[in-house]
């Protein structure tokens, strides 16, 4: 899938040490797309960082062409945004 990283997501990735490994296998197989504000949509995927169990986000842009990712992060929050 081809894609593009904004310069925000791009300072958070390296900010929060996220690979890009990891920010492709978010792209290429979501866990959950749910619905974000302003048109936006959010995937996420089931993760762990540092032996504890996280959500890896990205609000992504998907009218844009190449989908373009607009912010990534890890929550712990995973009851709050995990949908069943």
């Amino acid at each position: 899938m081809s894609f593009s990283i904004s310069k925000h997501a791009e300072e958070e990735m390296l900010r929060r040490q996220i690979s890009p490994e990891q920010v492709a296998s978010l792209m290429e197989h979501p866990d959950q797309i749910m619905e974000a504000h302003g048109g936006l949509v959010c995937y996420q995927c089931l993760s762990a960082k540092d032996g504890k169990p996280c959500l890896l986000r990205a609000v992504i842009n998907e009218a844009a062409n190449p989908k373009k990712i607009v912010t990534i992060y890890r929550t712990t929050k995973i009851n709050k945004y995990w949908k069943l």
